[in-house]
């Protein structure tokens, strides 16, 4: 009788331990199903009524004829187009028969719907102006598709567009300017280029000079950010400024009589010769490579995070430096080199002098830093770096 009143009693207890049990798996599937509604309620708008993202391509387009196709050109271009551009492509030739007239030749496809809305303004004679119009909208098709062909006696050429490549296919001689930008497309200059004044500039995307020499008798100034400059040999009687931001520099020939100033960031500099009275390569967190530096007066290097490595040549009291951090410095200096020196990195690292001692007279001659002279003279040559170590050769 024991026996069966507590078998009984374990029955009871088994069957009201189940009860909660089971509770608390439909709890669990109520408080899911609960979680998921309140998802859905939350976001129901925005998958409900976010609109499709617009059609930016020109399948649907018609073609804008209000402005003539052709246009004749007698000597010079100036073009601005004004407003958003969606596609479409910028190419110029140099016509190469003397006397020959130019021409523009364009062909502008819009949404139907914007026909109403471009306008253009020519101004004709020796100095073609051609303005566009277009909406400031950028949520429709507007496709420009252009042709220049230069006449031979051309001297200027402006063109200024947005989101559209640029490329000249031609080689130009005798110009008094050429000055080609745009936005969010590359600019390829294919052909050896002469005159006075060369500007070209973009914003993410690429600027591109695949083959020919370039020679100004005043200034070269190419520009862009996110993108690539790419030059092969750039000779100017004044000033050379490649400016860049997040992206690569490299070139050939860099030779400016006054002054050649190389810029970016958080990309590399690599140039294979660079000669002017005054050059300054400046990087952050990019490596800086030179395998021919020739400063008559003064050259700047500087970057971050990143290693610089540099022959300079030929100039015997120059003032030369070159800094940056956590990275090593290796220069190759002539042997001609007289001046104060000034190498330093940090405690835990050496400063390596590759030279015999005797051409140096140091006032401060520690393995991390030396400070004093070599030989005599009234140059100048700082190499700084820390957290690595810096080699300096005087063996060319």
């Amino acid at each position: 009788m024991i026996r069966q009143a507590l078998h009984s009693h374990n029955e009871d207890d088994s069957g009201d331990d189940a009860d909660p049990g089971c509770c608390k798996k439909w709890c669990k599937c109520l408080f899911l199903a609960i979680l998921i509604w309140l998802v859905i309620l939350k976001y129901s708008d925005t998958i409900r009524f976010t609109p499709p993202s617009p059609d930016l391509s020109c399948h649907a387009s018609v073609t804008w004829d209000d402005m003539p196709e052709t246009i004749n050109v007698e000597k010079d271009v100036w073009i601005s187009v004004e407003g958003h551009v969606s596609s479409g492509s910028v190419i110029v030739h140099s016509m190469a028969d003397s006397g020959q007239e130019g021409s523009i030749q364009t062909q502008i496809h819009v949404t139907p719907s914007l026909v109403e809305e471009l306008s253009y303004e020519l101004h004709d004679g020796r100095q073609t102006q051609l303005t566009i119009r277009l909406p400031q909208q950028g949520d429709h098709c507007v496709q420009v598709d252009m042709e220049i062909y230069l006449p031979d006696k051309a001297e200027q050429l402006r063109l200024s567009i947005n989101n559209v490549p640029i490329k000249v296919m031609d080689p130009q001689s005798h110009m008094d300017l050429t000055d080609l930008r745009t936005t969010n497309a590359p600019i390829d200059l294919s052909n050896a280029w002469e005159g006075k004044r060369l500007t070209l500039q973009t914003a993410n995307a690429d600027i591109h000079m695949s083959s020919g020499d370039i020679e100004a008798r005043d200034t070269v100034h190419l520009e862009t950010a996110n993108g690539a400059i790419h030059a092969a040999n750039i000779l100017s009687k004044h000033y050379i400024d490649l400016i860049n931001a997040n992206g690569v520099v490299q070139a050939d020939l860099l030779q400016g009589d006054d002054r050649v100033h190389v810029e970016t960031t958080n990309a590399e500099v690599r140039i294979d010769k660079v000669s002017s009275d005054k050059a300054s390569i400046i990087s952050s967190n990019g490596w800086i490579q030179v395998n021919h530096a020739v400063a008559q007066d003064s050259l700047v290097a500087k970057t971050s995070n990143a290693p610089i490595d540099i022959h300079v040549e030929q100039v015997k009291n120059g003032h030369t430096q070159l800094t940056t951090g956590n990275s090593p410095v290796t220069v190759h200096m002539t042997r001609e080199y007289e001046g104060s020196i000034t190498f330093t990195t940090s405690k835990d690292n050496a400063v390596n002098v590759h030279d015999a001692p005797e051409n140096f007279d140091y006032d401060r001659n520690e393995s991390y830093e030396k400070r004093g002279m070599r030989l005599s003279g009234n140059g100048e040559l700082s190499v700084m770096t820390t957290n690595a170590d810096a080699d300096i050769f005087f063996d060319i």
